[in-house]
């Protein structure tokens, strides 16, 4: 008596972690290669858009808060009540880690949240229909406007990510 043999749908797929790892570093590559590529050709200031010295002199000020001693009163919350605390905090962070490297360090850490941004697509694509996860990830992880906001020093990028 003959079975039917169902086809074994894992030989078709490649493994999911494999999967979502190749996404990330896929992304990742990009992201990284871009903003490297245009800081090489380029130079420092590339990185920097028109709202970029105004997000970088208030990381600056918390810094140097930071540094000073305990903040006093409100100004954990940043120097500038019109920004977000958690962006402030961010930059500041990457001023402390890399001095004038900051608006670099800060660029590369934005690749990472936005490979992650990636994934995290993958996954809401998977929950409506699994078909549709790894398209939705090559389509994020080559989106013009993702890559371009993630080489610059911005509020865009964690703001994605932390929505996703």
């Amino acid at each position: 008596m003959s079975t039917l043999q169902l086809p074994d749908e894992t030989a078709q797929h490649p493994p999911r972690a494999r999967c979502l790892g190749g996404i990330f570093l896929f992304a990742l590559a990009i992201r990284w290669g871009y903003a490297l590529t245009l800081l090489a050709v380029m130079g420092h200031e590339v990185l920097m858009g028109p709202d970029s010295q105004g997000y970088l002199d208030n990381g600056v000020r918390l810094a140097n808060a930071i540094i000073a001693g305990p903040a006093a009163d409100w100004d954990f919350l940043g120097s500038n009540p019109t920004m977000m605390p958690l962006f402030s905090w961010l930059v500041a962070i990457h001023i402390l880690l890399a001095g004038a490297f900051a608006p670099l360090s800060y660029v590369l850490m934005q690749g990472l949240l936005d490979a992650g941004c990636c994934l995290l697509i993958y996954r809401m694509a998977e929950t409506i229909d699994p078909r549709l996860a790894l398209p939705a990830a090559i389509a994020a992880s080559v989106n013009p406007t993702q890559i371009v906001l993630t080489g610059y020093l911005y509020t865009d990028t964690p703001f994605v990510f932390l929505v996703a």
